[in-house]
């Protein structure tokens, strides 16, 4: 009897180690991690399947079909930076009226109660005349060039406190000031992908923090600024902050001009720095030791091309 009571207690000890187990795993699931759906893509385009097929004969009318599918988180709204052109051949040659086609608005993908809705889709059709009369068969390559607004958003936990004293001489603390910090970029083609924190002190007492960024183009295009596109050289591959904020301190963080105004260089293998600081801190600013949440918008342009073969055909 002793032995069957010893078995039961067991069993329950370990279902509740079990559903304990469980219980942690949700906990990560619906952490900061999901505040975002990811990913690298904004929109993306493709072709339409045999709109117009492989090969089509020559001087006879045909559509250019092209899907627009937005896969990324920020809503791109219609205006006249929003916009596919197409190139590759002589429109005018081909009687193309419209090379370049305004798109409608295209909701993100949203993430409601841990489902994600899918973004908004929309189609541009450009109608030709015909191509022109080739002496022979004649391969064509027709580009389609999308430029467009973006948004990325940005997430990440940092630490605040008071005195770098618990921070210098081990004494218990709730986060760490310095070193790296945990970061999260929504569903878009440009990311920040490294977050770190340092501080600034006076007399053994905080004043100040810096928080400095890895912020990198990981789409298939480029990022720019300005209102050209295709972008100039000096307007390419840059983005600015739109905003930056410590969530619980309810501050402003200062990304300096260069950020908020020229915008950021991102070429090369780890893409840019951003720098934001807040300074001019009181012990009257912070209450105890806490984690904070940074959050942050970038803002650019951004341009993709495909390109699809068409040969013409004399028969």
């Amino acid at each position: 009897m002793e032995k069957k009571k010893f078995i039961i207690l067991a069993l329950v000890l370990i279902g509740l180690v079990l559903v304990s187990g469980c219980s942690t795993k949700k906990a990560v699931e619906t952490g900061p991690a999901n505040a975002f759906i990811g990913g690298t893509d904004g929109l993306v385009m493709s072709f339409v399947q045999d709109a117009p097929p492989a090969e089509y004969p020559q001087q006879v009318p045909f559509d250019i079909i092209i899907n627009v599918e937005n896969r990324g988180e920020s809503t791109v709204n219609a205006s006249t930076a929003n916009f596919i052109l197409l190139g590759g051949i002589s429109t005018t040659a081909y009687g193309i009226d419209n090379p370049l086609q305004p798109l409608e608005e295209l909701q993100g993908k949203q993430l409601i109660q841990k489902t994600t809705t899918p973004g908004g889709v929309t189609q541009a059709t450009f109608s030709s005349d015909g191509s022109p009369s080739f002496p022979g068969s004649q391969p064509q390559k027709i580009t389609a060039t999308l430029c467009y607004p973006y948004i990325t958003q940005v997430q990440g936990t940092v630490c605040i406190t008071p005195s770098l004293a618990r921070q210098t001489v081990g004494g218990a603390q709730l986060c760490t000031v310095t070193g790296s910090k945990t970061v999260y970029s929504s569903g878009a083609p440009v990311k920040i992908t490294s977050l770190s924190e340092s501080a600034t002190s006076s007399a053994g007492k905080i004043t100040g923090f810096r928080f400095t960024m890895f912020v990198k183009d990981e789409g298939p295009g480029t990022a720019y600024l300005g209102t050209t596109c295709p972008p100039t050289l000096g307007e390419a591959n840059r983005v600015k902050v739109i905003s930056a904020k410590l969530v619980n301190l309810d501050k402003d963080l200062y990304c300096g001009k260069a950020a908020t105004d020229a915008g950021v260089l991102i070429t090369g293998d780890n893409g840019g720095v951003i720098t934001c600081t807040l300074e001019g801190l009181t012990p009257a600013d912070i209450s105890g030791e806490f984690e904070d949440v940074l959050i942050m918008q970038l803002g650019y342009g951004y341009t993709q091309s495909i390109t699809k073969s068409i040969t013409f055909t004399t028969t």
